[in-house]
């Protein structure tokens, strides 16, 4: 489910496309590159926990909760909201 959703998050949003959605442990991510890593870059966009409602979003490492959503639209504009500057 969480990669079904990732990916019509993804196609959804022009700002997600260039990103790799990335499901594991209950959370959403959207990655800079697809494996093998070189760098640690690749994760430094917020991610949604989907476990919900009420959806999470965290900024990158759990560094701050960026806000409690009640649906997956809801958690990708706070995902889009706080994308790093490029």
């Amino acid at each position: 489910m969480a990669l079904a959703l990732g990916t019509q998050i993804r196609h959804a949003e022009p700002r997600l496309r260039g990103l790799f959605p990335f499901p594991t442990h209950g959370t959403l991510h959207f990655l800079r590159s697809a494996p093998p890593w070189s760098g640690s870059d690749h994760d430094d966009v917020p991610f949604i926990v989907y476990g919900g409602p009420p959806y999470q979003v965290y900024s990158a490492g759990y560094a701050a909760l960026l806000g409690e959503v009640a649906t997956p639209a809801e958690a990708t504009a706070l995902v889009v909201n706080n994308l790093p500057q490029t």
